[in-house]
């Protein structure tokens, strides 16, 4: 949807296998002058550089993973923590095996399997047409040693099988200090990065890209100045620091599974063990769990953003709930009321935003508590 979207703008060329090379800001921070080259593989050969080629902007957003060759060039600094734990993640074609599963055990998001003195797996069916699973993660310490064949054995139970990507990695948590250098910025992966545990790496990514594309937009047509850009780096950064935290109390003990968990896989305490952890885990009803989350992806609160009149502080949503409400930093609520133009039609508040500017809305009662029983 957003490679579709990004084509049908004139101004927008979709560069695949190309590589920042390095970049200069330029002219008092009102010119970036970025070298860029294509590259035919993982690295640069003679060839590549020779075709290097200049690209001058107002801005440069370096959205380029937890190695960013933007954020390098910034000299930014992170605060956060390196090699947590480690793991090892498998992408496996087994004909038949998606099938057999089905039928004997049912479909679900993810299969937790635990194989005792050998190790635990979290198994996804990525493609079940092209019969691949992933491996997201293993932990264990025979995991580490084995092979890739043993691993698929152990876990998967079948012989029939082809190993298609085998990578080790290891779980860091980070967060920039600093998300803005004059025109330079950082977002997504290159701003922050933690292990996809509550699979939030993603989410909080686009939700950069929401709040600094307008931005920039607004301040290139005039309609927005430093303090705009400035609130970019406020509001997502304290955002993203409530995400890592969720997803540190959502990763699993390595250590505690090393000890506690793999050796005894198979008595009936930790089986009853995985099996209350997992219904505790997917009711919805708890603070820290992978799948009870509108409360952090909807009800955050850009507190403190310069852009915002209001200096009464709201706190964030729990996790697991969120508390539709109006007020400067909060997302705003989805309702119902009758449309400007024509009193008998009822519409979406979301539908009467503007696509090309500002739009507002005068709250005449502002009661939350009615508000949030028709969001």
């Amino acid at each position: 949807v957003l490679k579709k979207q990004a084509e049908r703008i004139d101004a927008v060329q979709l560069r695949y296998s190309h590589r920042l090379l390095g970049f200069k800001i330029l002219e008092n921070n009102t010119i970036v002058e970025a070298k860029v080259c294509p590259c035919s593989g993982e690295s640069l050969s003679d060839a590549d550089q020779s075709r290097s080629f200049t690209v001058r902007s107002k801005y440069i957003v370096g959205s380029d993973g937890p190695s960013s060759t933007v954020a390098k060039g910034l000299g930014l600094n992170f605060d956060g923590f390196l090699n947590v734990g480690h793991t090892r993640s498998l992408l496996v074609r087994a004909p038949g095996l998606y099938e057999n599963v089905l039928n004997r055990i049912g479909s679900t998001f993810m299969y937790q399997i635990i194989r005792k003195n050998f190790g635990f797996c979290g198994l996804v069916a990525s493609d079940p047409k092209k019969h691949l699973w992933s491996f997201l993660q293993t932990i264990g310490e025979e995991t580490t040693r084995a092979s890739a064949d043993k691993i698929c054995r152990e876990f998967l139970g079948t012989s029939n099988h082809e190993i298609v990507s085998d990578r080790n990695w290891y779980w860091n948590f980070f967060v920039a200090r600093e998300w803005r250098k004059g025109p330079a910025f950082i977002a997504g992966d290159a701003a922050h990065s933690w292990p996809p545990f509550g699979a939030l790496g993603g989410n909080t990514g686009y939700g950069d890209a929401v709040n600094l594309a307008w931005k920039l937009a607004s301040v290139c047509n005039g309609v927005g100045g430093e303090v705009l850009l400035d609130s970019y780096e406020t509001e997502r950064r304290q955002t993203t620091i409530m995400t890592a935290l969720f997803v540190l109390s959502n990763a699993p003990r390595q250590d505690m599974m090393n000890k506690f968990v793999i050796p005894f896989a198979d008595s009936p305490f930790i089986k009853q063990w995985m099996k209350g952890n997992y219904y505790y885990a997917n009711s919805g009803k708890h603070l820290g769990n992978h799948f009870s989350q509108s409360g952090l992806q909807l009800g955050t609160k850009y507190n403190k953003s310069p852009i915002i009149s209001s200096h009464q502080s709201l706190p964030d949503d729990p996790y697991c709930e969120y508390l539709p409400c109006i007020h400067g930093g909060a997302r705003l609520p989805l309702f119902h009321i009758r449309c400007p133009e024509d009193n008998s039609v009822i519409v979406s508040v979301h539908d009467l935003i503007h696509m090309q500017g500002y739009t507002l809305f005068v709250i005449v009662n502002n009661d939350h508590t009615n508000l949030g029983q028709h969001a």
